[in-house]
Protein backbone atom coordinates (compact mmCIF):
# COMPACT_ATOMS: atom_id res chain seq x y z
CA UNK A 1 0.00 0.00 0.00
CA UNK A 2 2.82 2.44 0.92
CA UNK A 3 4.74 1.70 -2.30
CA UNK A 4 1.61 2.15 -4.45
CA UNK A 5 0.89 5.47 -2.72
CA UNK A 6 4.46 6.61 -3.25
CA UNK A 7 4.57 5.57 -6.92
CA UNK A 8 1.29 7.31 -7.73
CA UNK A 9 2.14 10.50 -5.86
CA UNK A 10 5.76 10.57 -7.06
CA UNK A 11 4.83 10.32 -10.72
CA UNK A 12 2.23 13.07 -10.33
CA UNK A 13 4.66 15.19 -8.31
CA UNK A 14 7.44 15.16 -10.92
CA UNK A 15 5.65 17.32 -13.46
CA UNK A 16 6.93 20.88 -13.55
CA UNK A 17 9.70 20.54 -10.96
CA UNK A 18 12.60 22.99 -10.96
CA UNK A 19 15.29 20.39 -11.66
CA UNK A 20 18.94 21.24 -10.97
CA UNK A 21 21.96 19.65 -12.62
CA UNK A 22 24.23 18.10 -9.98
CA UNK A 23 27.73 16.75 -10.45
CA UNK A 24 30.94 16.34 -8.53
CA UNK A 25 34.61 16.98 -9.01
CA UNK A 26 36.55 15.00 -6.43
CA UNK A 27 34.88 15.75 -3.11
CA UNK A 28 33.27 18.99 -4.35
CA UNK A 29 29.54 18.92 -5.14
CA UNK A 30 28.09 21.31 -7.72
CA UNK A 31 24.41 22.16 -7.93
CA UNK A 32 23.54 24.20 -11.03
CA UNK A 33 20.23 25.93 -11.73
CA UNK A 34 18.89 26.45 -15.26
CA UNK A 35 19.86 30.11 -14.95
CA UNK A 36 23.46 29.30 -13.96
CA UNK A 37 23.77 26.88 -16.86
CA UNK A 38 22.43 29.49 -19.29
CA UNK A 39 24.90 32.10 -17.99
CA UNK A 40 27.92 29.81 -18.36
CA UNK A 41 27.12 29.04 -22.00
CA UNK A 42 27.31 25.84 -24.01
CA UNK A 43 31.12 25.70 -24.53
CA UNK A 44 31.86 25.93 -20.80
CA UNK A 45 29.09 23.45 -19.91
CA UNK A 46 30.36 21.01 -22.56
CA UNK A 47 33.90 21.25 -21.11
CA UNK A 48 32.60 20.59 -17.58
CA UNK A 49 30.55 17.61 -18.75
CA UNK A 50 33.50 16.17 -20.70
CA UNK A 51 35.77 16.45 -17.64
CA UNK A 52 33.11 14.87 -15.42
CA UNK A 53 32.81 11.93 -17.82
CA UNK A 54 36.58 11.54 -17.99
CA UNK A 55 36.90 11.44 -14.18
CA UNK A 56 34.17 8.76 -14.01
CA UNK A 57 36.54 6.24 -15.58
CA UNK A 58 38.71 6.15 -12.46
CA UNK A 59 36.82 7.64 -9.51
CA UNK A 60 33.43 8.18 -7.90
CA UNK A 61 31.48 10.55 -10.09
CA UNK A 62 27.89 11.57 -10.72
CA UNK A 63 25.94 13.69 -13.16
CA UNK A 64 22.14 13.87 -13.10
CA UNK A 65 19.26 16.19 -12.31
CA UNK A 66 18.08 16.59 -8.75
CA UNK A 67 15.16 18.00 -6.78
CA UNK A 68 16.08 18.17 -3.04
CA UNK A 69 12.76 17.21 -1.40
CA UNK A 70 13.92 17.24 2.25
CA UNK A 71 15.94 20.44 1.90
CA UNK A 72 12.97 22.24 0.36
CA UNK A 73 10.54 20.82 2.95
CA UNK A 74 12.83 22.02 5.75
CA UNK A 75 12.93 25.49 4.24
CA UNK A 76 9.13 25.58 3.83
CA UNK A 77 9.53 25.70 0.02
CA UNK A 78 8.31 22.26 -1.05
CA UNK A 79 5.56 23.35 -3.44
CA UNK A 80 4.53 19.93 -4.77
CA UNK A 81 1.62 18.60 -2.70
CA UNK A 82 2.38 15.09 -4.00
CA UNK A 83 6.01 15.14 -2.89
CA UNK A 84 5.03 16.80 0.40
CA UNK A 85 2.59 13.93 1.05
CA UNK A 86 5.32 11.34 0.40
CA UNK A 87 7.81 13.23 2.57
CA UNK A 88 5.31 13.39 5.43
CA UNK A 89 4.45 9.70 5.04
CA UNK A 90 8.10 8.61 5.05
CA UNK A 91 8.89 10.81 8.04
CA UNK A 92 5.82 9.70 9.98
CA UNK A 93 5.99 7.45 13.03
CA UNK A 94 4.33 4.56 11.17
CA UNK A 95 6.90 4.15 8.40
CA UNK A 96 9.91 4.99 10.55
CA UNK A 97 8.65 2.59 13.24
CA UNK A 98 8.18 -0.17 10.67
CA UNK A 99 11.68 0.38 9.30
CA UNK A 100 13.12 0.22 12.82
CA UNK A 101 11.25 -3.01 13.49
CA UNK A 102 12.51 -4.59 10.25
CA UNK A 103 16.12 -3.36 10.40
CA UNK A 104 16.73 -2.87 14.11
CA UNK A 105 17.92 0.68 13.39
CA UNK A 106 16.13 3.80 14.59
CA UNK A 107 16.17 6.87 12.35
CA UNK A 108 15.87 10.55 13.11
CA UNK A 109 14.33 11.43 9.75
CA UNK A 110 13.97 10.32 6.15
CA UNK A 111 16.11 12.37 3.75
CA UNK A 112 14.63 12.42 0.25
CA UNK A 113 15.54 13.65 -3.18
CA UNK A 114 14.06 13.11 -6.62
CA UNK A 115 16.57 12.35 -9.36
CA UNK A 116 16.15 12.38 -13.10
CA UNK A 117 18.57 10.72 -15.45
CA UNK A 118 18.70 11.76 -19.10
CA UNK A 119 21.00 10.60 -21.89
CA UNK A 120 24.62 10.95 -20.72
CA UNK A 121 23.77 11.11 -17.01
CA UNK A 122 25.27 8.59 -14.60
CA UNK A 123 26.15 7.60 -11.04
CA UNK A 124 29.24 5.43 -10.68
CA UNK A 125 29.70 2.61 -8.18
CA UNK A 126 29.49 3.94 -4.61
CA UNK A 127 28.30 3.21 -1.12
CA UNK A 128 25.65 5.28 0.57
CA UNK A 129 27.74 6.24 3.58
CA UNK A 130 27.32 10.00 3.45
CA UNK A 131 29.60 10.55 6.43
CA UNK A 132 28.74 11.88 9.87
CA UNK A 133 27.06 15.03 8.54
CA UNK A 134 24.08 13.07 7.17
CA UNK A 135 24.11 10.29 9.82
CA UNK A 136 22.69 7.91 7.19
CA UNK A 137 21.59 4.53 8.52
CA UNK A 138 19.44 3.19 5.67
CA UNK A 139 18.98 3.97 1.99
CA UNK A 140 16.36 3.06 -0.58
CA UNK A 141 15.55 3.79 -4.21
CA UNK A 142 12.15 3.94 -5.87
CA UNK A 143 12.46 3.90 -9.65
CA UNK A 144 9.54 5.26 -11.65
CA UNK A 145 10.84 4.85 -15.21
CA UNK A 146 8.04 3.63 -17.45
CA UNK A 147 9.12 0.96 -19.89
CA UNK A 148 12.56 0.72 -18.25
CA UNK A 149 15.06 -1.65 -19.88
CA UNK A 150 17.88 -3.41 -17.97
CA UNK A 151 20.16 -2.47 -20.88
CA UNK A 152 19.96 1.15 -19.65
CA UNK A 153 21.71 0.31 -16.36
CA UNK A 154 20.54 1.63 -13.04
CA UNK A 155 20.20 -1.67 -11.23
CA UNK A 156 20.77 -1.59 -7.48
CA UNK A 157 23.53 -4.08 -6.76
CA UNK A 158 25.31 -4.93 -3.52
CA UNK A 159 29.04 -5.46 -3.94
CA UNK A 160 31.32 -7.64 -1.86
CA UNK A 161 34.79 -6.61 -0.71
CA UNK A 162 36.27 -7.64 -4.06
CA UNK A 163 33.88 -5.56 -6.16
CA UNK A 164 31.77 -8.55 -7.19
CA UNK A 165 28.00 -8.57 -6.96
CA UNK A 166 26.93 -10.35 -3.77
CA UNK A 167 23.89 -12.56 -3.62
Amino acid sequence: VVMKFMAEHSAAGMAGLDWRLVLNSGTRHFDLSKEQIARMGKPKLDAILAETGKQAASSFQYLYENYPVTDLAGAGKLDSPHLRAIHELMNGAGVRGFLQEVTGRASDFCDMQATRYSAGHFLTVHDDDAGPAKNRKLASVLSLTEGWSPAWGGQLQFLDGNGGVSA
